[in-house]
């Protein structure tokens, strides 16, 4: 391993921006101006009002191109859009002639950048999020003068790192070459630094030189232009920037540079050719239709959504659209168009059937109530189902801990039940014994109530969260409480998700599979124990079709119908008949006819292809014996399973014919526990077991 030390005089902030300007012209990049500015307070567009006016840039760019250049940068750095006194407070800055590069400085030196990099070191160093003084004071640090690198040095020579890595000095290096270099170390290298320690070498020391050292540096360089331009760069670029920030350079100074070149600009604003997602689709008449409208750069390079930005018409009739929706009556084929500036206009096939009459669901709900879960307006418990209100209009819901959460057919999303942490996400918390309605939105598409979090998707493929979030469970890269829906970065491709004990678990369009949250028993799959506050791929398997998380472990079928499994398996929860722990996915057995799964606190239930039904883990599973089971066991022998829903205290299941099913998950004693119909009614469409009491649907 290459190491330098840390120089004294350091380089000062404007030499490194004139530095870097120069470089950037050397390599293929160019900024608009070389000139740093000092660091501001936080991420805010700087005042209008001004005693000089910049003439317009002679580029003459369109106001839309600088709403996008601004809403990209935000989402790079901060993972959210801008609000809107920033964004128009940076547009009208540009816009009037102030260089890019002053505007990228004041961002990356803002306090909301700072707090983000560091929070990001407090969760890869030490596995969780950072305290408020922690925060602080860091945050005085870095204005004071200290780079990223002396930051993250104090994470790793701190005694909570050294406690983490087993409190002996052998296995505070060895853990250091696996955080920081990412690599295991060999023999020699533990020896050569224990050895450096032991003869009076501080933590602090051998901290720095692995953060300053050319194999850490090129990695991370490397990876800020990953991430903003898509591409690596080149060796002797890399060894230029690497010198720069050995010698104390500042890594901010180093994004801003990146964020004020033209290649940014041009990745941001300029979309040579547009793809118009999905392709072809069905509606009825009367219903509309969602669109992802994606940029792509000359080189093929992804820019994202320009939705937003972009003008969409069917049959070249933009008054049925608004914004990416579109709505047309007439019954047919229509072709669908999108244009961006000069892009050419992307297409799609719509075609719109005649409207049949809806189907009308009325929600039922029994068990436990003293939250007002059931949603009845009471807090009195249910032993049998009854109708929530007299609103015939869901579509779907889910229930967990004491609360639940549903979905109404005019996409209107309505929660109920306990609030003590904003679980509910109605901005209080308050309980509610009945429904009431989260905001005014109309685009809910499905609902996941967790332990004590809840996460939903749009129409439009984004995620949203909110409740409780001290494991980062919510995924926007805090540890603060959400009390109303918090949208989880800016993507639009997801396609399913679920919510369990203290994480979440995913999936894209793509078949990938994402997690975050807690992870003590390994729950997320990225093969650590660390919690994550935004989301992680789990490997890079593309081929992922559900998944379920339930109280420490999840579950997940893939598209080939094989059935995996991870994280707490101490009642064989996991199904691959043994108690070990697995912070990987590992697959349940050889059968690849795995419909659906469903997991929770300590049971585990999956139904197959042929319409059977499996279960396994701790408790009564209804296989119709005592105990629990290691590996899957059929519950019956009945063909004609079509869904299950595990819950903490009872498990319930639908058949084919409509039919609902329920038996529970702890009975206690030798009680020999087998499914029991719910009533006599049929025509149960859907069902969700929380911890002590099911809702379901029917019409």
């Amino acid at each position: 391993m290459d190491v330098s030390r840390l120089s004294g005089a350091g380089l000062t902030r404007r030499a490194i921006v004139v530095t870097l300007g120069a470089l950037l012209l050397g390599t293929g990049l160019s900024t608009t101006s070389a000139q740093g500015v000092p660091a501001q307070p936080e991420a805010a567009a700087p005042h209008a009002a001004t005693t000089q006016q910049p003439a317009r840039p002679q580029s003459g760019n369109s106001d839309s191109e600088l709403v996008r250049f601004i809403t990209f940068v935000y989402s790079d750095l901060f993972g959210r859009e801008p609000d809107q006194a920033g964004l128009n407070g940076w547009v009208s800055a540009l816009d009037r002639g102030s260089p890019r590069t002053p505007v990228a400085n004041a961002i990356t030196y803002s306090t909301e950048y700072r707090a983000r990099l560091i929070g990001a070191s407090y969760d890869r160093y030490l596995g969780r999020g950072p305290d408020p003084v922690g925060l602080a004071t860091w945050l005085q640090a870095m204005e004071a003068g200290w780079t990223i690198s002396q930051m993250e040095a104090g994470f790793i020579a701190s005694p909570e790192y050294y406690a983490r890595a087993g409190a002996t000095d052998t296995g505070w290096v060895t853990t250091l070459y696996a955080d920081v270099l990412g690599r295991t170390a060999g023999a020699s290298e533990v020896a050569a630094w224990t050895g450096v320690l032991r003869s009076g070498g501080s933590r602090w020391a051998v901290s720095m030189g692995f953060l300053l050292s050319t194999e850490h540096l090129s990695t991370v360089v490397d990876g800020y232009y990953q991430h903003l331009l898509g591409r690596g760069l080149d060796p002797n670029g890399q060894q230029t920037w690497v010198g720069i920030l050995q010698a104390g350079g500042r890594d901010e100074a180093i994004i801003a540079g990146i964020i004020a070149s033209d290649e940014y600009w041009d990745r941001a604003t300029r979309p040579a050719q547009l793809e118009l997602t999905p392709s072809s689709s069905v509606i009825t008449s009367g219903a509309a239709q969602t669109y992802v409208v994606e940029g792509f750069s000359t080189m093929g390079v992804s820019q994202g959504d320009f939705a937003q930005f972009a003008t969409l018409a069917v049959d070249g009739d933009p008054s049925v659209c608004v914004r990416a929706t579109c709505s047309p009556l007439a019954v047919g084929d229509h072709v669908v168009t999108a244009t961006v500036g000069r892009a050419d206009a992307a297409t799609a096939v719509l075609h719109v059937s005649p409207a049949s009459g809806p189907v009308l669901y009325s929600m039922f709900a029994w068990g436990r109530n003293m939250s007002g879960q059931l949603g009845d307006g009471s807090r009195t418990d249910q032993s049998a189902p009854i109708m929530v209100g007299a609103e015939t209009h869901w579509s779907t819901v889910s229930a967990d801990a004491s609360r639940t959460a549903g979905i109404k057919t005019d996409g209107t999303l309505w929660a109920w039940g306990w609030n003590g942490s904003g679980e509910l996400g109605d901005g209080t918390t308050t309980d509610r014994p009945a429904p009431v309605q989260l905001g005014a939105d109309t685009h809910w598409a499905s609902v996941a109530a967790g332990g004590s979090h809840t996460a939903a998707l749009k129409t439009d493929g984004s995620l949203w969260s909110w409740g409780v979030n001290d494991r980062g469970q919510l995924g926007d890269g805090t540890t603060y409480f959400r009390s109303t829906p918090q949208r989880v970065g800016t993507d639009t491709t997801w396609a399913s998700v679920s919510a369990g004990g203290d994480h979440t678990v995913a999936v894209k369009t793509d078949g990938t599979l994402w997690t975050w949250g807690g992870n003590g028993s390994g729950q997320l799959g990225d093969g650590t124990t660390n919690a994550r506050s935004v989301p992680v791929q789990v490997g890079s398997d593309t081929h992922w079709a559900t998944a379920a998380a339930g109280d420490g472990c999840t579950a997940a079928v893939k598209t080939d119908g094989t059935l995996w499994a991870w994280g707490l398996n101490d009642r064989g929860q996991l199904g691959d008949g043994t108690v070990d722990p697995r912070s990987t996915p590992v697959q349940i057995g050889t059968d690849t006819h795995w419909a659906s799964v469903s997991t929770a606190l300590r049971s585990t239930a999956a139904i197959r292809t042929d319409g059977t039904l499996w279960a396994w883990g701790a408790y009564e599973t209804g296989i119709g014996t005592t105990g629990g089971r290691l590996l899957p066991a059929q519950v019956g022998s009945d063909t004609h399973w079509s869904a299950v829903a595990a819950g903490n205290t009872s498990t319930a299941g639908l058949t084919t014919d409509g039919t609902l099913w329920e038996w529970p998950s702890i009975a206690g004693g030798d009680a020999v526990v087998r499914p029991l119909q719910v009533g006599a009614a049929a025509g149960w469409v859907t069902v969700t077991a929380g911890s002590g009491h099911v809702v379901a649907l029917r019409p």
